[in-house]
């Protein structure tokens, strides 16, 4: 499967400063990540540091690999199109446009520009008669618009973002919900519909965007196998299992439920025996090294899909009367990049405090006051038994996430709790016995479907190994 890579700029320009040209980044950045593709937002300073990022970004693409390039902020046009580093000006055929074209191995390019006057650009295709693609927000003559906080609200988006840029996220996400793979026309087509609609709906007059489609086919995949991903991998010599390697599809498939069955599966039948023959009886330390055996298991089975993850169980400690749950760590195993980096172990006996009532700025006020540990997605996965993210550094950004843990971004950006509970009991929160949390280093790795799927399913067979009457032994004072 082809490569898909994602090269994103802009930056706010001061003093005519855009409001919402970090959200668009950020949002641009969070949707491709979910379907594993490369992304990378540039941070150059001048032209010259534009054109080496840029050069070494593309310089492994192969004929079939798709390049998309986003812009989103101010914009310049007399003869020629400037887009801004800052108060730098860049012109977008000398520079960006030239740069991509040396590069003659690509021939899937996608541009897609949120700045007024972006049509500007489509003069460089008709000179040069190539087979790109572009999506542009305006006309020759138009602004490109940003959304107030009221706008934000009517179309029920959690953040203001660049008009154009929300229809195309949005058709990216609805399309690709439907289908393997979609067409860069099928595309641009759903973007002028929905901004068409919302015009209707709200009696606005967004411009409608320029699409020019001139390779028919050219276009995107709901999943985009990352081959570098696995490479990366592979050149830091992670200690995989025996026989782990990239399969056919039949033979992943079969190698994936033999680590469920036989790795997994058989791991907590054999816990589970010697919890009721009481082999095991009131050592708490025997059962910890058995769990993490079978977390060691869990951990496998990612490796197997060429994820490299820590798993962990946090178990309740205490409730108090104010609805406050307190969590204390019980067994983690270490990512291969956590053991490899030699980074300092996460400590078995750290404890977090979270209450299921509370938003993100109540967790960041608890925080302030108690010298506890907190995290906002626990606080998530208690209220709705699951929360997954692939990019904390953005859902932080974005006040969607939040924890006082200082380091964790030298630990994982990439996070999926679950709630330990039955299904069929969950009514109070005496029910719920802790949290399954699995992270990786790397962002933009988990497929939400599969981790809600096999999370889940990790979750059920761990409480039912907890109910074992053993949960009491473990935290004797959950009151």
């Amino acid at each position: 499967m082809a490569k898909c890579k994602v090269f994103l700029l802009g930056r706010d320009y001061i003093p005519h400063k855009l409001n919402c040209v970090n959200n668009d980044i950020n949002t641009v950045i969070a949707t491709f990540q979910s379907y594993n593709y490369i992304t990378y937002h540039s941070k150059a300073n001048d032209k010259l540091e534009l054109v080496q990022e840029l050069e070494k970004f593309i310089c492994d693409l192969e004929k079939n690999d798709i390049f998309i390039f986003y812009y989103a902020g101010h914009a310049k046009t007399n003869e020629n199109y400037y887009l801004y580093i800052d108060n730098n000006e860049i012109d977008f055929d000398s520079f960006i446009y030239k740069t991509i074209k040396e590069n003659k191995s690509i021939k899937n390019v996608l541009f897609v520009i949120d700045a007024c006057m972006s049509a500007k650009i489509l003069k460089s295709f008709q000179i040069l008669k190539d087979s790109f693609c572009a999506f542009v927000s305006s006309s020759y003559t138009d602004k490109s618009y940003e959304m107030t906080d009221v706008d934000a609200q009517q179309i029920n988006t959690s953040i203001p973002l660049g008009f154009f840029t929300h229809f195309f996220t949005k058709s990216i996400d609805k399309l690709l919900s439907l289908n393997e793979k979609v067409s860069i026309q099928g595309l641009g087509d759903s973007i002028e519909k929905d901004i068409k609609e919302y015009n209707k709906n709200f009696n606005k007059d967004i411009p409608s965007p320029q699409i020019q489609v001139t390779n028919n086919n050219f276009s995107i995949n709901k999943n985009n196998l990352d081959y570098e991903k696995l490479q990366k991998l592979q050149k830091c010599q992670y200690s995989y299992p025996d026989n782990i390697q990239v399969f056919e599809e039949k033979d992943f498939f079969i190698n994936f439920l033999t680590y469920l069955h036989e790795g997994f599966e058989h791991t907590i039948i054999e816990i589970e025996q010697e919890i009721k023959n009481k082999q095991i009886s009131t050592n708490k330390e025997k059962l910890r090294l058995l769990i993490g055996d079978l977390l060691y298991k869990i951990k496998e089975i990612f490796l197997h899909c060429t994820l490299d993850v820590s798993v962990h169980i946090k178990l309740i400690h205490k409730m108090d009367n104010d609805n406050n749950i307190y969590l204390k760590a019980f067994c983690r195993v270490p990512s291969e990049y956590e053991t490899n980096q030699k980074l300092k172990i996460r400590t078995q006996e750290e404890s977090f405090i979270l209450n299921y009532e509370q938003e993100i700025n109540e967790i960041k006020i608890l925080a302030e006051k108690d010298e506890i540990k907190v995290n906002s997605a626990y606080n998530q996965a208690f209220m709705n038994n699951y929360w997954i993210c692939n990019n904390l550094i953005s859902a932080e950004t974005n006040d969607c996430f939040y924890s006082n843990s200082k380091d964790y971004k030298n630990y994982y950006n990439s996070l999926a709790v679950f709630s330990i509970y039955n299904k069929d009991e969950k009514v109070f929160l005496d029910d719920i016995k802790g949290l399954l949390i699995i992270d990786s280093i790397e962002s933009g790795c988990f497929d939400s479907d599969f981790m809600k799927q096999l999370g889940g399913y990790f979750t059920h067979r761990i409480n039912r190994l907890l109910s074992l009457n053993i949960f009491n032994l473990l935290f004797e004072n959950k009151a």
